[in-house]
């Protein structure tokens, strides 16, 4: 595997073969709107999630294609970390800007405005 790091400092970023990308994020936030955003940073993106406080949120790459796909891995024992799609969009249709409680799950955006979901666990 190659390390990359960010000219910003973060997050390091780490490629396998496959030309997956596999980031470190802290969930953080209490709504939409400040939940911690996973970066887009290729087509599949692995996102290693530590919990920043018992409420903790992440948000769906605000730039992510029709065709992304997006892992999303809790690390820790805690609560299932609330997951929201980028603004207006959907997840397994529900309403636009609703979210998903998970800790492992594969996230695949169909359409501009719409993520599916598939939980691991």
């Amino acid at each position: 595997m190659t390390t990359v790091v960010d000219p910003s400092g973060s997050p390091v970023v780490i490629f396998n073969r496959s030309g997956t990308a596999i980031v470190t994020v802290t969930a953080g936030g209490t709504s939409q709107g400040t939940a911690t955003a996973i970066p887009r940073v290729c087509g599949i993106t692995v996102a290693v999630a530590t919990y920043g406080a018992m409420t903790s949120n992440l948000r769906l790459p605000d730039d992510a294609e029709v065709g992304d796909c997006v892992e999303v891995h809790m690390e820790g024992d805690g609560p299932a970390v609330q997951v929201y799609p980028e603004s207006g969009a959907t997840i397994n249709g529900n309403s636009a800007n609703t979210s998903v409680g998970m800790l492992h799950a594969i996230f695949r955006k169909t359409a501009a405005a719409t993520w599916f979901a598939l939980r691991i666990s």
